[in-house]
């Protein structure tokens, strides 16, 4: 991965998370064509959104963080576009007609509010959680997806044949 200049400072894109890679390619590789993508609560660490930059050319990749400082973090001359909302309150506009929204390791209390951004906007939604941690909502569209050296939660709503 490649390390990106903002202002003076080298923003680092080392990956942090060991699944990183496999990540991106799930991704990449189920999401190809996407109009719009969506990480929840990137924080400091935009590195899967940066490879899906890389791989994903003609996909509009946003991240969101309720932390404004967080984004300031974040290259700003990539291509990704960053926003600060409140996904326990969230600017629906920033979310619609996304394709996948998705996050890394997020808080449990915000589980249940990622499900229903999803639903609401009939975005798939996938869920990174830390190693043993517990999924703590349930829903008959809910899959867990082993790929590689990843464990991934995915909730389908919207059609597989449709790109948005």
């Amino acid at each position: 991965m490649k390390n990106y200049l903002k202002g003076e400072k080298v923003i680092r894109n080392d990956i942090k998370f060991l699944d990183a890679e496999n990540i991106i390619e799930y991704i990449a590789s189920n999401y190809k064509g996407s109009r719009k993508i969506v990480e929840i609560g990137v924080g400091r660490i935009p590195q899967i959104a940066l490879g899906l930059r890389e791989k994903l050319p003609e996909t509009e990749i946003v991240v969101t963080d309720i932390e404004p400082n967080n984004l300031k973090q974040i290259p700003d001359c990539h291509g990704l576009k960053t926003i600060v909302d409140d996904i326990t309150a969230p600017s629906m506009g920033v979310y619609a007609n996304s394709t996948l929204i998705y996050s890394i390791r997020p808080p449990p209390e915000l589980h249940p509010h990622l499900l229903e951004l999803a639903k609401k906007v009939q975005a798939d939604l996938i869920i990174r959680l830390l190693t043993n941690e517990p999924l703590y909502i349930h829903h008959t569209m809910h899959k867990i997806i082993n790929y590689k050296k990843t464990v991934l939660h995915l909730f389908k709503f919207r059609d597989v044949k449709e790109n948005r």
